[in-house]
């Protein structure tokens, strides 16, 4: 008789939270240390991360009872894999260490206290909007911190470093919430540093030939030079008879049709350009005395100050040293012995 196979079992659905007592005995889990991309904190229900024992999504639960959270058990395959292991990581608790409780907590209060003169004078009227599907919200430490704070008004025994036994899931439950907070905050500033490390697609440019020199540019010559050109080509040249042409000739040809075709819009472009130069010349001869006269005018006080100064320097010049008084000597005083 055939024995009947043995029944396989298949990884089943991870729990989105767990009641066991038993913790794993590893050290904690940091959340400092792992990526922000892999973890997902936001999520109004079920938060999560990346194990890092298996390396798949898995649930973030607090501990009922205290203020402590651990990963659910899970196993390293997917579900409905058959003869499934179980993870290491299961059971292992987490270190929430992005934020600290005490300040995290102080600086929340001191926001909410800084918002509400804000928040006072807004308009209160209730909107109704279509019925639509609904969106995702993130995890605001709001709901937490309300019923923390409300547990801790009316709580004799709850101090800042000791709590309850049912306050005790209320703080675990506020700090992560906390901790989401400051996740999404590393979240966006990782985004930038991620984008840049990107692989970008780098287009190859078009290899554009070295323009030359402009003491090397030639003057393109005139039609009547060019066809002189072509001419005197023609009559020293051997090769070049009725239709046929050397490679100088050839080239000389082109050049001189191309000229001559060219020739009209040239024309069109000097007359714009002298017809243009004479309207600025008369703007310019126009405005000259308007000019000169208002540039004199800026610097007419100048110019009498200097006229004046000159002419006091002038008179003092010519005018006489006073005869009154002890006269200097004209020869030269030699000490005697």
């Amino acid at each position: 008789m055939i024995a009947a196979p043995a029944p396989t079992t298949t990884a089943r659905k991870r729990p989105k939270r767990t009641r066991a007592r038993n913790f794993s005995a590893r050290p904690a889990l940091a959340l400092s240390t792992v990526d922000p991309h892999r973890m997902d904190l936001d999520h109004p229900t079920t938060p999560s991360l990346v194990c890092p024992d298996c390396d798949t999504w898995c649930p973030i639960t607090p501990v009922r009872g205290t203020a402590m959270s651990v990963l659910v058990p899970h196993h390293t395959e997917g579900v409905g894999s058959p003869d499934p292991r179980r993870c290491h990581g299961s059971h292992r608790l987490l270190d929430l260490d992005l934020v600290v409780f005490p300040a995290a907590l102080a600086a929340w209060e001191r926001h909410l206290a800084e918002s509400a003169p804000a928040m006072s004078g807004c308009d209160t009227r209730a909107l109704h909007k279509a019925k639509a599907r609904a969106a995702r919200r993130a995890r605001t430490p709001e709901p937490a911190h309300r019923a923390y704070t409300a547990h801790r008004a009316q709580c004799a025994t709850c101090t800042d470093t000791t709590y309850c036994p049912t306050a005790r899931p209320l703080a675990g439950a506020l700090h992560l919430a906390l901790t989401a907070a400051a996740w999404r905050l590393r979240l966006a500033e990782a985004i930038p540093s991620a984008g840049s490390r990107r692989s970008t697609k780098v287009l190859p440019k078009p290899v554009v030939p070295t323009a030359p020199a402009v003491m090397h540019v030639l003057p393109v010559p005139s039609v009547e030079k060019a066809r002189s050109t072509y001419e005197a080509h023609r009559w020293r040249c051997a090769a070049c008879t009725g239709t046929a042409h050397c490679i100088d000739g050839a080239r000389l040809a082109a050049l001189t049709a191309r000229l001559r075709h060219e020739e009209p819009q040239r024309k069109q472009v000097r007359e714009k350009t002298a017809k243009q130069d004479a309207e600025f010349a008369k703007h310019q001869a126009r405005m000259f005395p308007e000019r000169r006269a208002a540039e004199w005018a800026a610097v007419l006080p100048a110019v009498d100050r200097v006229d004046k100064e000159q002419a006091r320097l002038h008179n003092l010049a010519k005018a006489q040293a006073p005869t009154a008084g002890l006269e200097v000597p004209r020869e030269t005083l030699r000490p005697q012995r």
